[in-house]
């Protein structure tokens, strides 16, 4: 009796002085299958803009982007839950839509922009491809810049927010979707957009990542982010772009400082 009494105290204390493991499950196949099916889709669809005419590459461009929301989106109710996913869209939407709002009444903060009429359907004046850029980008950069600092969050997150647009813009100024009236100062080896629309979407881009820091959960689901996906999505971005910087359109400088 002795010994089984003994036996079971050292089972016990070595069970106290181990903690329990904690490990993140990952994704489940068909979660993850449905993500890499909207990345995919987003490929496709962003590699055909380049040889459509003005209304096949308005629809491209749509369902490009509109793919790569659905991934945040979803990859964002997966990893951190319903509330993260509310306040994610309810906050990137209204936020996006004030902003370009503002902008459009007021040149501020970056730059009297006109649209085209190709740029597709509008929700009182801002064009809808907009609200989908932010919703699109807004939640991997978040990701990316919790990875990167704990206390510098949103000026990480904003920096990429603004360099994401240096890529976009020259590109939708190409493709005729908008434009600037004359201004007189850029970015260095940017010609195409004026240091006006840089500096607001830096600003910009650290106001809505300092907001969505503050609001939105931080402890993850028990099956973890998937952060892989994220870094994929963000380099396909990344290289794409200036990829079509240097070859497609023409614009080394972009990529260069891109």
């Amino acid at each position: 009796r002795w010994h089984t009494y003994k036996s079971w105290r050292l089972i016990i204390s070595i069970r106290h002085y181990i903690p329990k493991r904690k490990y993140r499950l990952g994704f489940s196949k068909a979660k993850r299958n449905f993500l890499l099916i909207l990345i995919s889709c987003s490929m496709v669809s962003q590699v055909l803009t380049f040889s459509l005419d003005n209304s096949s590459r308005t629809f491209a461009l749509f369902l490009s982007a509109s793919s790569l929301a659905l991934f945040s989106l979803f990859h964002a109710s997966y990893s951190y839950g319903a509330k993260y996913f509310w306040w994610y869209l309810a906050i990137t939407t209204i936020f996006s839509f004030l902003v370009a709002s503002i902008n459009i009444s007021t040149g501020w903060p970056f730059g009297a922009i006109k649209f085209s009429q190709n740029i597709g359907p509008k929700i009182f004046d801002v064009p809808l491809i907009i609200i989908i850029g932010w919703l699109m980008m807004s939640h991997p950069i978040l990701v990316l810049a919790r990875q990167i600092s704990k206390h510098w969050i949103f000026f990480f997150g904003g920096a990429g927010l603004a360099a994401w647009d240096l890529f976009l813009d020259p590109m939708m100024k190409e493709f005729g979707y908008w434009s600037w009236k004359p201004f007189k100062t850029s970015l260095p080896l940017v010609k195409a957009v004026p240091l006006s629309n840089s500096i607001g979407w830096l600003l910009s881009g650290m106001a809505l990542m300092a907001l969505l820091n503050a609001i939105l959960p931080k402890n993850r689901r028990k099956q973890g982010i998937d952060f892989k996906l994220i870094v994929f999505v963000l380099s396909w971005v990344w290289l794409s772009r200036i990829f079509t910087n240097i070859f497609v359109l023409d614009n080394p400088g972009v990529a260069i400082l891109g």
